[in-house]
């Protein structure tokens, strides 16, 4: 087994009791010295498990990234998603090996608990990962003052698809005149990493390190004089490119998702492919429903994106959402479950025993039972001049990319709840000086005990009773403001819920806002943040914001179909009229998770809610045969 140069973290291999599991449902190959796995652009690829050997896994620039020795395997994320191949795995010592194609690959993580630990844990690792590499996967070129442009980069974000931006107006490659978007430079003193010690390991010690004390700026290009933007185009793995893609489109470009007929007819539509909707899944397709689920954004809703979930049953050292929600919809597939994203429902039309819903690219689906689970979106800050911020200082999740750009510098997590929380202690982790803004008076009223815990361990500052009112990028100078400076404060008498005087030392949404005609903002700034100044009059300088609000249901699409609360949460049971508990106003409609009216708040009980339309489905079907 190769040795990591860069003294990277243990690694992960497989037992000896595993590899002869794999070669049972697998093929054994031999590879000679230069022979090429897979590569760039390729629509598939298998599992591959090392029995002898090794191999390199290189970038588009033949630049090596890893390599894995015996007892090592190859793959990440898109093994199981489907996406197009972001790599290139070449051999660099004879190889025996053991190639198990993906569907089955699927099977067995389903029925072996300890190999899903172990190879979803090391996916998502990897993914993560190569999010932080520049020039793997998707390149977009485009204006930051077009729509389409962040709409595509949110897409790509949501979907963690590893992605570089850059203006129409620069030669590939060639970094910003301002130095913002200057990418992660590659270290060339030296050999090549070869790393058999970590998933896609880099030097940790390098620009690549979440804690580095002057991180790379990156995704914050100048934006050049022009009148109009222009549409931007996007660079596919191996060499296609798309201009202007939809989302939908780009997704089925790069292998992902299932691309639906113009008609479909299935026993069960769900609409969402959160906890309630994948629950449903689970049970819906296992116990024989023809179950098709469809979701806009992204497979898992808001659960896939959090950093980790420690109360959730059956987890005692805790799970990340993304590898919750992998395993719900490997289990969901394996059972027959059809999976179609990204796409968006736009119509409920009720019928005599067959409700058709109308998706955003002209699809029709006709549906025996339809479940609504389609969660709610996240609350935006009401402040000025906010949209230009997004996706630049100004964020909706803290994924790895936000925590290496955040590595030592001043940061403000806005909310209250276990987001918030989680949030806060994954960029103070990464090296981030965080400070937590909530509008209450006690933390405790709605954020778990065990997250104020680690708010605590962790150096996070917390302001109680703050709302940010305005924010000031960088250059707008000091006469833009007429509250008073403040840093984030002094520690707290409470045991470090205040604030933290160490903090002395230093998108998701798609609305144009014009800039002057040097592309700067109506304050003179390109989105990058330097303060904000809070409704007390207190200015905190802060470099990146990331707001966790709450949401407000996805349920605008369903006009006066079903009915809904004042907030737009779905009514069922009793308060709809019907007798089915969770049954909206239209029979074999119905509601679960967070889109319902009077639900909790939960994963688990979203899982739950799911899981119980199935057994009204069966009633519904059933009533219908005898009648």
């Amino acid at each position: 087994m190769a040795e990591s140069v860069s003294g990277g973290p243990v690694s992960r291999v497989l037992s000896s009791t595993q590899l002869a599991m794999l070669a049972g449902h697998g093929e054994e190959h031999t590879a000679a010295v230069g022979e090429t796995l897979y590569e760039i652009g390729d629509a598939t690829y298998p599992f591959i498990a090392i029995v002898e050997g090794e191999a390199a896994v290189l970038d588009g620039d033949g630049q090596e990234i890893v390599r894995h020795g015996e007892s090592g395997f190859l793959g990440e994320l898109n093994l199981l998603s489907g996406q197009t191949v972001f790599l290139t795995a070449v051999v660099t010592a004879p190889m025996r090996y053991i190639a198990v194609e993906r569907e089955v690959l699927r099977r067995l993580l389903f029925d072996d608990d300890a190999l899903a630990d172990l190879l979803l844990s090391a996916f998502v690792e990897r993914r993560e990962l190569l999010q932080q590499i520049q020039g793997i996967g998707v390149e977009i070129v485009g204006s930051r003052e077009s729509p389409d442009t962040r709409r595509l980069l949110a897409f790509v974000r949501v979907q963690k698809i590893p992605y570089s931006w850059s203006e129409p107006t620069r030669d590939r490659g060639e970094a910003d005149p301002s130095g913002a978007d200057q990418p992660p430079a590659r270290d060339t003193s030296g050999p090549p990493a070869r790393d058999t010690s970590g998933p896609l390991a880099r030097d940790t010690s390098g620009p690549l390190a979440l804690g580095a004390s002057a991180p790379p700026k990156m995704g914050t290009p100048e934006q050049p004089a022009t009148a109009a933007p222009q549409s931007p185009t996007v660079r596919l793995p191996g060499g296609m490119e798309l201009h202007n893609p939809s989302n939908g489109e780009l997704s089925r470009a790069l292998g992902i998702g299932l691309e639906l007929a113009p008609r479909e007819e299935v026993d069960l539509l769900i609409i969402g492919c959160g906890p309630a909707g994948l629950g449903a899944a689970v049970y819906g397709a296992s116990e024989g429903l023809n179950t098709l689920v469809v979701e806009g954004t992204m497979l898992g809703g808001q659960a896939g994106s959090s950093r980790r979930i420690e109360n959730y049953l059956g987890f005692p050292a805790g799970i990340s959402g993304a590898q919750l929600t992998s395993r719900a919809v490997t289990q969901a597939r394996k059972f027959g479950a059809r999976v179609a994203s990204p796409y968006r429902a736009q119509q409920l039309l009720p019928g005599d025993g067959r409700h058709v819903v109308r998706l955003d690219e002209g699809n029709e689906i006709a549906a025996r039972a339809v479940l609504l689970a389609t969660g709610a979106e996240y609350r935006r800050l009401p402040v000025a001049d906010l949209e230009r911020y997004e996706g630049v200082s100004a964020f909706y999740a803290a994924g790895p990319l936000e925590g290496q750009l955040c590595g030592g510098q001043r940061v403000g997590v806005v909310g209250g709840g276990n987001s918030a929380g989680q949030a806060a202690v994954w960029l103070a982790r990464g090296g981030a000086l965080v400070t937590l803004l909530h509008r209450r008076a006690d933390l405790r009223e709605t954020m778990s005990h065990y997250l104020i815990d680690e708010l605590e361990r962790f150096g996070v500052a917390v302001r109680d009773r703050s709302e940010v009112q305005e924010l000031h990028g960088v250059g707008e100078g000091e006469d833009a403001h007429n509250g008073r400076d403040e840093h984030a404060g002094r520690p707290a008498a409470d045991g470090g819920r205040g604030t933290d005087s160490r903090h002395d030392a230093d998108s998701r949404h798609d609305v144009d806002s014009p800039g002057n005609a040097d592309g700067r903002g109506r304050g003179g700034h390109d989105g990058r943040l330097e303060a904000v100044t809070l409704a007390d009059g207190a200015r905190l300088p802060l470099s990146y914001l990331f707001f966790f609000l709450g949401a407000t249901p996805c349920t605008d699409w369903l006009g006066d179909t079903v009915a809904r609360d004042t907030h737009g949460f779905v009514f069922t049971g009793p308060d709809a009229g019907a007798e089915g508990l969770l049954e909206t106003s239209v029979p074999g409609v119905y509601a679960a998770g967070d889109v319902r009216a009077g639900s909790i708040k939960r994963c688990a009980t979203a899982v739950g809610e799911g899981a119980t339309v199935v057994r009204f489905v069966h009633e519904l079907l059933a009533a219908a045969t005898i009648a």
